[in-house]
């Protein structure tokens, strides 16, 4: 007894719930997108979109609340979730991404160009050059970029805030053509004085949307509402259809109204007919365009490649010339610099962007006699090797070698010049031709001493065994002297008269000095039997300095009487495996040499100053003997390890100090013995001993 009320109760309570009370508001976006959607003179909404809405409204009890913005506006909010439903949306797949559209269709639009007044435009290919009018965001204006690409036509975009003003622009000549969608210009086309082209783009259809992920039952419901419209002749559907986009029916046409109209009709097929063909011939063209885009793009690919690979080839090649350590340049046919590498640069200061366009001559002064054989070899199109030259550099005499290279005809050099500094090779050839020329000579020396040695020998004995026999106070003597019936005394004194006993002496002086050369030519040939052992360098030096102070004289402060020694030593030097005597001697030469070379030279400018140098060398330590005196010249340095050279006065030398020394240094303790001309001048010695 208590289902019948209980069922009323809930039929009640429906009712109440389903009661205007209690709508659903919505949130609806509002444009100016006329004759869909737009705002009256009144400013309420108006339009097709607007009619539908409200009569589904009334149906299914919503409230609307219109938002009045533009489209740009709408899609921003419907994205921020300020918006519940949009109206008359064209539909494309790329909305999708953030709307969700109604499954049937009110309306199908399409856009067209128009032009302003006397601007004659019959096909896209028109368009090329002209500003075009488009509105932000539209469906139909992307269309129309995405077709211009197509086709690869430049234009000049601008925007606009809605259809009227796109009119209203071209009417006013202040711009070309302008983009409009079809509904709008029908209804509103005539009223401005553009020109509407034959050029259709862009078929779509106008649906309702939602923001993606919003309310779904929105779309059924109007889905279902205009479902149940467009069956009913007499629907809000199609009195909207005749009402905002046609008017049929109405009192009949006039005879001659009509055959205009047929005719009118006849000359729209006639246009279509011919719209479709150029639409087939754009097609064509637009197919043949691709395909010769396409091959551009093939082509443009495979010369970047091909540039992409020049330009690693010239920068691998730029990086070979310049990491080569010999001087290049390349001149033209003038003897104008095209090429200059980086040694070039090091060489002579001047950076490369200086020096390209610069005569060689100019920035190498050196080679000017080299600019003939440029010209001479370019001519014959043969390498010429030309022979070493000298020249005074800044550091001291440098060895070069010049080498010329012809080149093809490239347009930039015809010829390029490569220098190689071979100082140091030609120094390592003067070391080696010295060393021959010392084993030679050395072997002659052993030779000459050992031919030299006895009847050497058996004149200072001679000479001793006389002046001997000479003597008072020997039982002998004076016995032999008893027998020949003289006086030993007698015999000395005529002896001594007659300058025979002085002769004596220096026939013993003279084979001493002559025993003491043979012995050390022998030192040429002999290997020294002595037992190295591990010296201190700066404590040999010290003992060579006492040594020739004792010879020249003490001055007090370490050196020797009017030469001043400065000492450059390096500290935490290892001990070195020596003869210390051998080297001492080695020594104690250089300082003879040098202290004679300052003394003996005569007024000088400056102060005479030996200078002492130790200091690490790979694999043993340097030692270094510097003067300031008046050096050696090249034909010197060349002879100055040779036996029996020698500048000192006759009488003053044997010329024999420097060859032992060097015999001892390279062969006793297998090391190194060079000499040159200091930067600032004299001649310094260098000493290289290895630890091992």
């Amino acid at each position: 007894m208590f289902r019948l009320p209980l069922a009323a109760l809930t039929l009640v309570l429906c009712v109440v719930c389903a009661s205007p009370g209690h709508a659903r508001t919505v949130r609806v976006a509002c444009w100016e997108n006329p004759p869909l959607l737009f705002r009256d003179q009144q400013g309420r909404p108006a339009g097709l979109f607007a009619t539908l809405l409200e009569h589904t409204a009334r149906t299914r009890g919503w409230e609307l609340r219109w938002v009045h913005c533009t489209w740009p506006a709408a899609m921003r909010m419907a994205r921020e979730g300020g918006l519940d439903l949009l109206p008359a949306v064209a539909y494309s797949q790329e909305r999708t991404a953030f709307l969700d559209f109604a499954e049937l269709t009110p309306l199908v639009n399409w856009a067209q160009v128009y032009a302003r007044p006397g601007l004659a435009v019959r096909s896209v290919l028109d368009i090329q050059g002209h500003s075009v009018l488009l509105l932000p965001g539209d469906i139909h204006a992307q269309a129309f970029r995405t077709t211009m690409h197509r086709f690869g036509l430049d234009y000049t975009e601008r925007p606009a805030s809605d259809p009227d003003s796109i009119l209203r622009a071209l009417q006013a000549r202040q711009a070309d053509l302008g983009v409009v969608n079809n509904l709008f210009a029908s209804r509103r086309g005539a009223l401005y004085s553009a020109r509407a082209t034959p050029i259709l783009l862009n078929p779509i259809e106008i649906r309702f949307a939602v923001p993606k992920g919003g309310d779904p039952l929105l779309l059924q419901a109007l889905d279902k509402s205009l479902a149940a419209m467009k069956a009913d002749p007499g629907s809000a559907y199609h009195r909207a259809l005749s009402h905002w986009i046609g008017e049929p029916g109405g009192p009949s046409l006039p005879g001659w109204l009509r055959t205009a109209l047929w005719a009118a009709a006849a000359t729209l097929l006639l246009f279509a007919l011919w719209t479709v063909a150029l639409r087939v011939q754009v097609k064509r063209k637009t197919r043949e365009l691709e395909e010769k885009n396409r091959h551009l793009e093939r082509e443009i690919t495979v010369r970047a490649q091909a540039e992409k690979a020049l330009r690693e080839a010239q920068g691998s090649i730029a990086g070979v010339i310049d990491a080569m350590p010999s001087l290049l340049a390349g001149v033209d046919a003038e003897n104008r610099v095209t090429l200059w590498n980086r040694t070039a640069w090091e060489q002579t200061g001047i950076p490369r962007p200086q020096a390209v366009g610069r005569r060689l001559d100019e920035l190498l002064p050196h080679l000017a006699d080299v600019l003939p054989e440029l010209a001479a070899a370019a001519q014959a199109g043969t390498r010429r090797h030309l022979p070493r030259r000298t020249r005074q550099a800044p550091g001291g005499l440098r060895h070069e070698e010049v080498t010329v290279f012809p080149l093809a005809d490239t347009g930039l050099a015809r010829a390029v010049v490569r220098v190689d500094d071979v100082t140091e090779r030609a120094r390592l050839e003067e070391a080696a031709v010295q060393g021959e020329k010392m084993l030679s000579l050395g072997g002659l020396a052993a030779g000459m001493a050992h031919e030299l040695n006895n009847p050497l020998g058996i004149i200072v004995q001679s000479a001793q065994n006389a002046l001997r026999r000479t003597q008072d106070g020997i039982p002998a003597n004076e016995r032999a002297a008893g027998r020949h019936g003289v006086e030993l005394a007698q015999v000395r004194a005529y002896l001594e008269g007659r300058g025979i006993v002085r002769a004596l002496e220096a026939i013993r002086e003279a084979g001493a000095r002559a025993a003491d050369i043979v012995a050390r030519m022998l030192a040429f040939s002999r290997p020294s039997a002595s037992r190295r052992t591990p010296e201190d360098i700066a404590g040999l030096l010290e003992e060579a300095v006492a040594l020739a102070a004792s010879e020249f004289g003490q001055d007090g402060r370490g050196g020797f009487h009017g030469v001043l020694v400065l000492r450059e030593y390096t500290p935490g030097l290892p001990p070195v495996p020596v003869v210390r005597t051998e080297i001492v001697q080695v020594l104690l030469n250089l300082l003879r040499n040098a202290a004679q070379a300052l003394l003996d030279g005569g007024p000088r400018s400056h102060p005479a100053r030996i200078v002492l140098r130790t200091g690490p060398a790979p694999g043993g330590v340097r030692i270094e003997v510097q003067d300031n005196g008046p050096g050696l010249d090249p034909a010197m340095r060349t002879r100055v390890f040779e036996p029996f050279f020698t500048t000192k006065a006759p009488g003053r030398g044997t010329g024999l100090g420097l060859s032992v020394s060097y015999f001892i240094v390279t062969r006793n303790h297998r090391g190194a013995f060079t000499a040159r001309n200091a930067p600032d001048g004299g001649a310094s010695f260098t000493i290289t001993l290895p630890l091992e």
